[in-house]
């Protein structure tokens, strides 16, 4: 069976010119069909890491009706490289036909199909111009995930907010890129604001002369940092699900994020070596 899993390289090697800036500019692209997708394609590339082919097969119907929707549908007008988008629109009626065919599908390759579809939709999302990531995507620090844009709204880099609800405090990181390798650095007098409802958390660096993250590692680089934190908040915690933005900065050079749930971390993912839990020099009310 064709290997799904590793199309979007074979498609990159293909086409560099055509996707030297995909993902770098999202530009705000509305497709919500394909959203819709990509949430199911996330689902099931989870069930296919648990080898749950029982529920992968359930799913299957409407993962094969949405994947054929996006293959035959007109791409916005405002899609970046519209050339590689329709690549991965092919690839996605192709898979679509693996789907409406799962009841006879063997298992391994409906987990390869299944793990294909999530990565072709990410592909044809940052193709089109579109920031993938899910309200539950997890930063290389375990902490949710979350795209920000400018006041145009334009994508302008991601937060990883991190709530350790056992004390109810917070810690953000700014990154460029989606999986965290570039840090996007503000001055060390930037605030951050988490709004939930009628409620705000105020985070602010930990000091100014190396403002360790979790770990103990220095964050300041050339009088800028892309670490805040904020300390004990009453109502952050225990066992938190609230809907939040977070607010980045003030003025011309303001950034925010979407409306996502907040919710404490895995604490099976937390390790003794963190610290600074707690002590952060933000203010809520």
């Amino acid at each position: 069976m064709k290997s799904w899993f590793a199309i979007p390289l074979l498609i990159l090697a293909a086409a560099p010119r055509v996707l030297a800036h995909a993902g770098h500019d999202h530009g705000g692209v509305a497709w919500p069909e394909l959203r819709q997708l990509d949430a199911m394609a996330h689902r099931a590339e989870h069930l296919a890491e648990a080898k749950d082919a029982a529920a992968l097969r359930q799913l299957a119907p409407a993962l094969a009706t949405g994947a054929e929707g996006i293959a035959k549908a007109r791409l916005p007008r405002e899609a970046r490289n519209p050339l590689a988008a329709r690549l991965f629109q092919d690839d996605l009626g192709d898979l679509a036909k693996v789907f409406a065919d799962a009841a006879d599908t063997a298992d391994a390759d409906l987990f390869d199909a299944a793990e294909g579809l999530h990565s072709v939709v990410a592909e044809l999302m940052k193709a089109v111009g579109m920031p993938h990531v899910h309200d539950h995507d997890h930063g290389p620090n375990h902490g949710i995930l979350v795209a920000l844009a400018d006041a145009g709204g334009k994508a302008a880099g991601y937060a990883e907010v991190k709530l350790h609800d056992d004390e109810g405090d917070l810690e953000v990181w700014l990154y460029e890129d989606d999986h965290g390798r570039r840090p996007l650095r503000r001055p060390l007098d930037t605030t951050l604001r988490l709004v939930a409802g009628e409620r705000t958390v105020r985070l602010a660096v930990r000091d100014r002369e190396t403002n360790p993250d979790e770990k103990g590692t220095p964050t300041i680089h050339e009088g800028a940092t892309h670490y805040f934190v904020a300390g004990a908040t009453e109502w952050l915690k225990g066992h938190v699900h609230i809907m939040s933005t977070l607010h980045v900065g003030e003025g011309d050079t303001a950034l925010k994020s979407k409306e996502f749930e907040l919710h404490g971390h895995d604490h099976d993912h937390k390790h003794g070596d963190d610290h600074g839990h707690g002590h952060g020099h933000g203010h809520n009310h």
